[in-house]
């Protein structure tokens, strides 16, 4: 069945509807196409007219997530004018991704291993390159009292991923003090990354 543009548009948003109230409630091995596609209101055998599979649709997922998380959080970064505004941004931000359904459930079910099996290396590195001319671009724009525009926009890129996943070590780190170790580590990173001279608290 053909579908038109703008067509195509809708359903293809319906399914990321579907699929992400699916992954965040049954995670990847659960889901099957046919529940994402009676949930869309199309064909079993249109769901490949827009996904190759439902790993792909997953994968989809999470970049949308992603990309909302990063608009607000870059936002956010561009106003910041000291350590502690940056400490601020992180800090909403963490609180943010632990906020994402989808990954969270992934990781919870310890599928993000089996899904990063099925996406294809060059839709991987295309995740990659985009992460890093965002934060490029993020860096160009901060102040100029500010030492993270030295830094590799690679390592940044890293270092916030890193720290945002941070929340799924909570059992390992301990309950009952991870709180304190993330506002410590947030603090610490921030003041880091805006300088030496961050204002003493």
């Amino acid at each position: 069945m053909s579908f038109g543009e703008e067509e195509r548009a809708q359903i293809r948003q319906e399914l990321l509807r579907a699929g992400e109230k699916s992954f965040a409630r049954m995670g990847l091995k659960r889901t099957r196409v046919e529940d994402l596609t009676a949930d869309a209101g199309i064909a079993k055998g249109s769901f490949y007219a827009f996904f190759p599979s439902k790993e792909a649709l997953c994968f989809a997922v999470l970049e949308e997530e992603e990309r909302r998380r990063d608009s607000l959080f870059g936002e956010n970064l561009l106003r910041v004018a000291s350590a502690e505004e940056l400490e601020a941004v992180l800090q909403q931000a963490f609180d943010a991704f632990e906020e994402s359904a989808v990954a969270m459930r992934l990781y919870e079910l310890e599928e993000f291993p089996a899904l990063l099996r099925k996406i294809p290396k060059d839709a991987v590195q295309r995740h990659q390159r985009h992460d890093r001319e965002r934060m490029e671009r993020l860096l160009a724009h901060l102040p100029d009292e500010s030492r993270i525009a030295e830094q590799d926009p690679d390592v940044v890129s890293g270092l916030f991923r890193a720290l945002f996943m941070l929340g799924l070590e909570r059992g390992a780190i301990g309950e009952a003090v991870f709180p304190q170790v993330r506002s410590l580590l947030i603090r610490s990173i921030a003041r880091e990354l805006w300088g030496t001279n961050a204002t003493e608290r």
